[in-house]
Parts: structure tokens; C-alpha cells; sequence
């Protein structure tokens, strides 16, 4: 993303499902945390509205790909 590239990512379950894995790239491809995934994406899509457990899913995935102690917490401040 920061070489201006763009990226579609199509999914057949609204916008959730593909939010979620852009998300996963950005922590895992892009070495961001949790959070900042989530900005990154709240800048380009406003809408921008995961399930709640896809975001417990990504702090699991954020912990196992960074070899973190313990998961991003996930607070209604940080994720509406």
C-alpha cells in the first residue's frame, strides 16, 4: 500500500470477510499492529464495519505472527 498500489479484494459475504483479510495482510505482510490495520482500512472505507469475532480472530493472529504474550485487547473505543 505504501507504493500507491491498489488492491480489490472481492468477497460474496458483503465487505466483512474482505476487510478482515486485508486486515490479516496488513499485520502479517505489513508488520502493523492490530490497530493499525484497522486505521489504515477506517481511512479508505468509512463503512468499515467487521464482526466481532473476526477482530478476536485477528488479535489471535497478531499474537501468533508476532510471537506476542498475549492478544490486542479489543475495546468498543478502539474498533466502532
Amino acid at each position: 500500500m505504501n507504493r500507491g498500489g491498489r488492491v480489490v479484494i472481492m468477497t460474496n459475504e458483503y465487505s466483512r470477510v474482505g476487510s478482515t483479510l486485508a486486515m490479516a495482510y496488513l499485520i502479517a505482510g505489513e508488520g502493523k499492529s492490530l490497530k493499525e490495520a484497522w486505521a489504515t482500512l477506517r481511512k479508505a472505507y468509512l463503512a468499515l464495519r467487521p464482526r466481532w469475532e473476526f477482530l478476536e480472530r485477528l488479535a489471535a493472529f497478531e499474537q501468533k505472527v508476532k510471537n506476542l504474550c498475549d492478544p490486542a485487547e479489543i475495546t468498543d473505543e478502539d474498533f466502532l
